[in-house]
């Protein structure tokens, strides 16, 4: 029983010393305090499927928009040019 009496009381010893020093044992420090509306801005930026809805939008206006245009008239024009080779006109 003597035997485990050191190394218990070392390792109790080490343990108690993390706990009241935590700053000495490496420990990271605490986050900063978020206010509720930095809270929710960083879930509205970070939110997926708000994203996906956005980009779902754009991309119905983009169609309603192409939709549209092809009820508007169209106008056309051509020009053609043909030079004739006369090899006797000289």
């Amino acid at each position: 029983m003597r035997r485990f009496f050191f190394p218990t009381l070392f390792l109790s010893m080490i343990m108690g010393y993390l706990l009241v020093f935590p700053a000495f044992s490496g420990a990271q420090e605490p986050p900063d305090i978020l206010t509720l509306k930095q809270t929710i801005d960083n879930a509205i930026k970070a939110n997926l499927d708000l994203k996906l809805s956005k980009e779902e939008t754009a991309a119905a206006l983009a169609v309603k928009k192409a939709r549209f245009t092809s009820f508007l008239p169209t106008f056309s024009t051509k020009y053609q040019y043909n030079k004739l080779l006369c090899n006797l006109c000289g």
